[in-house]
């Protein structure tokens, strides 16, 4: 973790991303898995998480990184491949946390400068 997060470490952690087998990206994925909501809003390391999810990623792991980034109300549900409204709809009781979570991250990313 502390590569994406550092000034200069998260240019190595995208050439790890660049140059690595899918095996391997499956395998960094599932190590950083835990602090993606964290890493989020670092800047360094949401540039590292932007450019896995954005050429990467497959859909399932596309999936997982947004369940994660609207916190621990969302992360226990099944479907990954439900979008967040068909959430809202069949799970009304989650919204206020889910939203209340999606909040705090906005804050604290314009709080946490690098």
């Amino acid at each position: 973790m502390a590569l994406f997060t550092s000034k200069y470490g998260h240019f190595v952690a995208l050439k790890l991303l660049k140059y690595t087998s899918v095996d391997q990206k499956t395998l960094l994925l599932a190590n950083v898995k835990p602090q993606i909501a964290h890493l989020v809003k670092n800047r360094y390391s949401a540039i590292v998480l932007n450019e896995f999810y954005l050429h990467y990623a497959t859909a399932e792991e596309k999936a997982m990184v947004i369940k994660q980034c609207y916190g621990p109300s969302l992360q226990t549900l099944s479907d990954a491949s439900e979008t967040l409204s068909e959430v809202f709809e069949k799970h009304p009781e989650k919204k206020p946390h889910i939203l209340k979570y999606v909040s705090e991250m906005t804050w604290a990313r314009k709080l946490d400068p690098g």
